[in-house]
């Protein structure tokens, strides 16, 4: 495990799986500390923040046919119910790329994977954990003389001192995604939100996903018995982060929010198209997490 520390935050990776572990901040009203994510899961699925990348959630098949793109992802992780599922990177080694940055303000640390799928583009995530908060950056080059195509999103469980049946949510998220009961979304089926928000969680199973036509998205969780909330928000870079997944596991003991550059299926579904990236061209994309 790798360890970073300042002051009463800290961030856990395991280098081996790519996965952070354990995250660590100090609300700026209470100055209390909580850990927010605790990867300990028997399930890795259940475990905390890891990577999707170079899709979200399902696809619909192995098979990649796109523009100009024709080809086979081989060797491919499955659900239950075949479908492939949260891309290649979530539980792959990755090594700390460069020196640590360490000031009074803030560790930044860059990690990348040991090594690249040729079909998609080459990455860099970049943590930089405050007291308050963590920001999660990533940047994308495209080392090929072809275009390349993908989406991108992460899957943190956010846990809170309480139960999640007391957590409200709030956003400006703006429309919502249907979803099939393969967990599949509905092709063009997407509808305005109409008073969705705020959600009183109670005893609601979420597996829902969501657009927003704004620019600066954000989902606030607010714990309505400390009184702690916890923001995300999607940083402004070059690919916006204003799809969301949300999720309640069976155990109810976290909730997944999960932003996304897309929705899941992103090869063959015309709600949302990858990203694409010319030859030699750069792009990055981020999220921050803040405990108010």
């Amino acid at each position: 495990m790798n360890i970073f520390k300042i002051k009463n935050s800290s961030l856990e990776m395991d280098l081996s799986s790519g996965k952070l572990t354990s995250l660590v901040l100090e609300s700026k009203l209470s100055h209390r500390t909580i850990k927010l994510i605790n990867s300990y899961h028997e399930n890795f699925f259940l475990s905390g923040s890891f990577l999707m990348y170079p899709w979200v959630n399902r696809l619909s098949t192995d098979k990649i046919e796109f523009e100009e793109k024709n080809f086979l992802i081989d060797p491919i992780l499955k659900d239950e119910t075949g479908k492939p599922i949260h891309g290649l990177y979530f539980r792959t080694t990755r090594v700390i790329q460069g020196d640590i940055q360490i000031s009074e303000e803030f560790i930044e640390v860059i990690i990348r994977p040991e090594k690249f799928h040729p079909e998609f583009p080459e990455f860099i995530e970049k943590y930089i954990l405050k007291t308050n908060s963590i920001e999660v950056e990533l940047e994308f080059s495209n080392r090929t003389d072809n275009s390349q195509y993908f989406s991108v999103g992460f899957h943190p469980y956010i846990q809170l001192e309480n139960s999640i049946e007391n957590i409200v949510i709030l956003s400006n998220l703006t429309h919502s995604i249907r979803l099939e009961e393969s967990l599949l979304p509905k092709r063009k089926d997407m509808e305005e939100l109409k008073n969705l928000f705020p959600i009183e969680l109670g005893k609601k199973q979420l597996d829902h996903s969501f657009y927003s036509e704004n620019k600066n998205v954000f989902v606030k969780l607010i714990d309505k018995i400390s009184g702690d909330s916890v923001l995300f928000e999607s940083l402004e870079k070059e690919i916006p982060l204003n799809y969301f997944q949300f999720y309640t596991p069976p155990d109810r003991t976290s909730i997944a929010i999960e932003p996304m550059s897309s929705v899941g299926d992103v090869f063959a579904n015309p709600i949302s198209k990858p990203i694409k990236l010319l030859p030699k061209e750069t792009k990055s994309c981020g999220f921050k997490i803040t405990l108010e």
